[in-house]
């Protein structure tokens, strides 16, 4: 029997505002992630100052190192398609802290800001 839970990435706009909140949920492969901001790159409907809250608190990320190369590359594809972008990690679990520090401290691109934060009020409040 498997240890791994179904992934998942399911996002929509937070109401009245202009922010996409993401909910990571169980074991997330690479490739989630890259459809997940691929999706938000095609989107016609999103403003060009994005804004978004990822609630990763029941996420595991699959293969964590190559993942983090990877999604800092899809940055500059993002800031393309948006003027800037700001990602609030909403993480509770110190393993995943640490790697989304680690994603945080491999991006170069300008017009991008990610930070971690441990209440989904304090992420809010930065966006």
């Amino acid at each position: 029997m498997s240890n791994t839970k179904p992934a998942m990435i399911n996002y929509s706009i937070i109401d009245g505002s202009h922010i996409a909140y993401a909910t990571y949920s169980g074991d997330i492969p690479l490739h989630e992630v890259e459809e997940f901001y691929m999706d938000l790159i095609q989107r016609s409907d999103l403003p060009k100052n994005l804004r978004i809250l990822q609630d990763e608190r029941e996420a595991r990320f699959l293969d964590t190192e190559k993942t983090i190369d990877h999604i800092v590359l899809l940055l500059p594809k993002l800031v393309e398609r948006f003027t800037t972008l700001r990602i609030a990690i909403w993480q509770v679990k110190p393993l995943e802290t640490a790697y989304s520090k680690l994603f945080i401290g491999q991006i170069k691109t300008k017009n991008v800001a990610v930070t971690v934060f441990y209440t989904k009020e304090a992420a809010l409040s930065w966006l």
